[in-house]
């Protein structure tokens, strides 16, 4: 998994933290409409948390629906090639 995802829903700044769940220890701050890489998600009871490339996690969809981060583009995705038509 590698996906670019927009920071949506955010009133102020979305919590970056050590780890996937509120006990873990706030380390930064990312703000609405700002956009980053994600690299591994974890299903924390109804509740997914995504794993930024710096290794901090945050809270992409609450337990009770609320999304944060929206996925922009799978940056793992292999582009189709174009192949040209046959001479007849």
């Amino acid at each position: 998994m590698k996906w670019e995802v927009k920071v949506t829903n955010v009133v102020t700044r979305l919590r970056r933290r050590t780890g996937p769940s509120t006990s873990y220890r706030i380390v930064n701050w990312i703000y609405p409409g700002k956009t980053g890489i994600v690299v591994d998600s974890k299903n924390v009871g109804k509740a997914v948390w995504y794993k930024w490339e710096d290794g901090n996690w945050s809270c992409a969809k609450t337990a009770g629906g609320t999304v944060y981060l929206t996925k922009v583009k799978d940056l793992e995705e292999k582009e189709e090639e174009v192949k040209p038509n046959p001479e007849p």
